[in-house]
């Protein structure tokens, strides 16, 4: 049994994965932008150190990209759980 207490609550975590997963997108939009390249093709292709690139920035891309699978995970564990709620 669940409560309004408990909705409410889930419907607010939903929301901040939804925008949490967006603002990760976008991140991952300006690398691929800057890089001219896919985080798909970063992520398989060993990291080249071309000159002028950080790796600071790779380091914080391949970050991003896996913080992307987590939060897409979790988003779609809370839709589950909020689904069958109603």
């Amino acid at each position: 049994m669940h409560t309004d207490e408990y909705a409410i609550s889930l419907y607010r975590e939903l929301s901040m994965s939804r925008k949490r997963v967006e603002r990760i997108r976008s991140a991952l939009h300006a690398m691929e932008k800057r890089y001219g390249r896919s985080t798909e093709d970063f992520l398989c292709a060993p990291e080249s150190g071309q000159p002028g690139e950080s790796n600071s920035d790779f380091r914080a891309w391949r970050e991003h990209a896996h913080a992307l699978q987590r939060w897409e995970q979790r988003l779609r564990e809370f839709q589950e759980i909020y689904r069958q709620l109603r």
